[in-house]
């Protein structure tokens, strides 16, 4: 049996899902889903259940705004009602949680609270270890995917034109690295993936070419994380999207998690900082430095102007 869940970029499809049930009971699960973000949804989602029928419904949890801290609590007092109902009529909770460490503690709680509920947990677009995760890019941001990714056990390839980055990527967490200039990126990939291609690509260049590779090289159902900017516009080819039934999302802001996860990665001693450090400054020297990374962007990390006397 398939199960079918929902999203809210799709908006509320509710009345398909109904009939889809309806028409083909043996064949699909399908979720029901209110508007969680608005106060007040408890009624319609009591409806749900009890009048249409539906026996689950979806959280895409991630999605979730608003509140002190930016974000709806899956602790709050609508929230613990709807799931108390849940878990009195036997209705499955499809959970989506945030792609950080975030709502980790809270979905713990609130299984302590309703040991009844059964849950379907998912973590919207989070690398696990049996991803297979092409950053493309190891400048300063590129580094950071990687060393991300590798952590949480992906099998990381690191693409780049120039080789001193790709030694320094190998030496944070990627297993692999290809010098797309020097390689046929196509072929390695083929060979490193038994043919099917990463199933997360991470853009972190921020060109019109690399963002075309990034569509093509995803593998089928694959990910794509836009990181860098495109200074001009970039033709694709749209029938990838719709035949690889790919995702592509946009990574800009961090959330607290993240934060704490780079500190506790710096904490272990096993950063190199001397090679991510390209050069230190004086306020004076900068802006010939600044014109130095302008005509060698690919050999800078990071550049740090110091104001001690």
């Amino acid at each position: 049996m398939a199960v079918v869940t929902q999203e809210f970029i799709d908006g509320l499809q509710n009345d398909y899902l109904a009939e889809v049930a309806a028409r083909y009971p043996d064949r699909f699960r399908v979720c029901g889903m209110c508007d969680w973000r608005k106060p007040g949804f408890l009624p319609e989602a009591l409806r749900l259940m009890d009048d249409r029928g539906f026996r689950a419904l979806a959280i895409p949890a991630h999605r979730l705004a608003g509140g002190a801290d930016g974000r709806v609590s899956l602790l709050g007092d609508e929230m613990m009602q709807l799931f108390k109902a849940m878990e009195q009529r036997g209705v499955i909770l499809s959970l989506c949680l945030a792609d950080d460490e975030a709502q980790i503690a809270e979905a713990d709680e609130l299984m302590q609270e309703c040991p009844g509920l059964k849950i379907a947990i998912g973590h919207f677009g989070m690398v696990t270890d049996s991803d297979t995760v092409m950053v493309i890019g190891c400048g300063m941001i590129g580094i950071g995917a990687i060393v991300r990714a590798s952590l949480r056990g992906a099998t990381v390839i690191a693409v780049d034109l120039d080789d001193e980055k790709l030694n320094l990527a190998r030496r944070i967490g990627a297993r692999y690295s290809i010098n797309s200039q020097t390689e046929n990126l196509h072929e390695r990939l083929m060979q490193l993936t038994d043919g099917l291609g990463p199933t997360v690509v991470i853009e972190a260049v921020g060109s019109p070419a690399t963002y075309v590779t990034a569509v093509q090289e995803v593998a089928f159902t694959g990910r794509v994380v836009c990181i860098g900017y495109a200074k001009s516009d970039t033709s694709f080819q749209t029938k990838q999207f719709v035949q690889k039934e790919m995702d592509i999302r946009g990574s800009r802001n961090a959330l607290p998690a993240d934060f704490r996860a780079v500190i506790r990665y710096m904490e272990q001693g096993t950063c190199p900082v001397g090679k991510l450090i390209t050069r230190t400054v004086t306020p004076d020297e900068a802006a010939d430095t600044m014109q130095q990374w302008s005509e060698q962007p690919g050999k800078v990390f990071r550049i740090l102007v110091s104001f001690d006397n």
